[in-house]
């Protein structure tokens, strides 16, 4: 199964049987740690697994993002930083994302308004 870039997921399923559904990725556990349909008889829509980093002394990563605003609308071309050196600049639409390494303390600030 593929997941689309912000985590959604569609499943087809033959209704009546029985199914458990499960989220894992190494270093993130998930809660809840699973959806159990005994049987599945409608539609299921909405569910969510939220994933936090585990394990101890390192152990995977995670992802911040956001979107810098000016007078309402998205601003692109801002740097967005993380203590320890992680930085990104802004998608045209203001959105960003940094990837940074679990169970370690980070300050995430943008630097400026400059625009290329």
């Amino acid at each position: 199964m593929a997941l689309a870039g912000n985590g959604a997921f569609d499943l087809t399923l033959t209704g009546g049987l029985n199914y458990t559904l499960t989220a894992s990725k190494g270093g993130v556990t998930f809660i809840p740690s699973q959806f159990v349909f005994t049987p599945l008889n409608s539609v299921q829509s909405g569910l969510k697994f939220t994933g936090t980093a585990s394990g101890g002394g390192g152990g995977g990563t995670f992802t911040v993002s956001g979107t810098i605003l000016l007078s309402g609308a998205g601003l692109g071309a801002v740097m967005v930083t993380a203590t320890g050196g992680a930085n990104v600049q802004t998608a045209g639409d203001g959105t960003y994302t940094l990837t940074l390494t679990a169970n370690q303390s980070y300050t995430v600030r943008r630097h400026g308004l400059h625009r290329v």
